[in-house]
C-alpha cells in the first residue's frame, strides 16, 4: 500500500486502527525516517484523518523521533570508520567543518528533503548529538507543517479551497530563499 502510493488505501488502513491510529501513524513515520522509505504519503493522510493541527503534531513527533533514533544508530555503528576516512581526505575534512547546529537547522527546515541523507551526513560528521537533536526538533516543525498542510489541501482540493496554492507558493518561496542564502554564502 505504501509502496503503491495509494492515498485512499493508506487513509483507510490507518483509520482502521481506530483509537490506536495515532500511535500507528507515529510508528510508521518513525520507521520510514529510520530506513529512508518515503513518509510523504503518511504525512499527507494524517492531516486528513486527524485534522490539520493534530496531524502536524503527530507527524512532527514521528519525524523527530525517527531522525534522532536513526542518528544515534548510524553514529553507533558507522562513525568510527567514517572519522578515519574523513581524517585521511582533505575534502571531506573541509566538508566536516560545516557540520554544526546552524547548517543542520537549515537542512531540517527544507520541506520534502531526504531525511535519511541529512541524518546520515550529520551522524557521520563531528556534529554533536545535542546540536542534531535541537536542530531536528526546531527545524522539522515548519517543514513537517508545510508538508502536512500541502497534503491536506491536495486531498481536499475538490472542495475548491485555494489554500493549497498558497502552501505551494510558500514552499517555493522557502526553497528560493534557501537557494539565495546558500549562493550568497558561497
Amino acid at each position: 500500500m505504501l509502496h503503491d502510493r495509494d492515498i485512499q488505501g493508506i487513509t483507510a488502513y490507518i483509520a482502521s486502527f481506530g483509537y490506536k491510529a495515532m500511535a500507528i501513524t507515529v510508528l510508521i513515520i518513525i520507521i520510514t525516517n529510520m530506513t529512508g522509505l518515503p513518509s510523504i504519503e503518511v504525512l499527507t493522510v494524517s492531516g486528513h484523518i486527524f485534522g490539520l493541527v493534530p496531524g502536524i503534531i503527530l507527524c512532527w513527533i514521528g519525524e523527530t523521533l525517527g531522525t534522532v533514533i536513526a542518528f544515534w544508530v548510524i553514529r553507533l555503528l558507522f562513525r568510527n570508520k567514517a572519522m578515519e576516512f574523513i581524517k585521511k581526505n582533505k575534502t571531506f575534512e573541509k566538508l566536516d567543518s560545516y557540520s554544526n547546529f546552524k547548517e543542520m537547522l537549515i537542512a531540517r527546515l527544507i520541506p520534502f528533503a531526504p531525511n535519511v541523507l541529512i541524518t546520515t551526513l550529520g551522524a557521520l560528521s563531528h556534529l554533536s548529538f545535542r546540536d542534531h537533536f535541537w536542530a531536528t526538533i526546531i527545524g522539522k516543525l515548519p517543514s513537517v507543517a508545510l508538508e502536512v498542510w500541502i497534503g491536506y489541501d491536495l486531498i481536499n482540493i475538490a472542495s475548491g479551497d485555494s489554500r493549497g496554492i498558497l502552501a505551494l507558493v510558500l514552499t517555493a518561496a522557502i526553497l528560493f530563499a534557501f537557494y539565495i542564502y546558500k549562493r550568497k554564502k558561497a
